[in-house]
């Protein structure tokens, strides 16, 4: 059986492309965030919820739930997408921004402080070394 050559995959660690055609080439990111952008603009365009919505309306709304959804798909600022970015802003809006810790301001004055008590254990050493005495283990 002859050997077939093998080609060695390239490109590793970059996104799949979903549609490749010429220069029109979108990730499956991509293509998710401009369906989802056109799945939203026909629910506002045609679902029966917003029916009571005048037509001008509701196609602004329709046009703009296209144009967030287009820009979501193409739009990245330091390789990072506009969801990652949304959400990195959500989880800093939702942390506490006045836990700051600050220690409380020393007076400093002549008189001794109530609230210590000094503790000064007595210290007694030794005049000569303690024997220790060792058993000799005999064999």
């Amino acid at each position: 059986m002859p050997m077939l050559p093998r080609t060695l995959p390239t490109r590793l660690g970059a996104e799949d492309k979903l549609i490749d055609v010429y220069l029109f080439s979108l990730t499956v990111f991509q293509v998710l965030n401009v369906l989802g952008g056109l799945a939203v603009a026909s629910e506002l365009f045609n679902g029966s919820e917003f029916s009571a919505l005048p037509l001008l309306v509701r196609q602004v709304l329709a046009a703009a739930a296209v144009v967030i959804g287009v820009f979501a798909g193409f739009w990245r600022h330091d390789g990072k997408s506009l969801w990652t970015w949304v959400w990195v802003a959500v989880r800093f809006s939702r942390l506490p921004h006045h836990a700051i810790s600050r220690p409380a301001l020393v007076a400093l004055e002549d008189r001794p402080d109530n609230r210590w008590y000094e503790v000064r254990p007595p210290l007694a050493w030794n005049d000569q070394p303690i024997r220790r005495r060792t058993q000799r283990v005999r064999p």
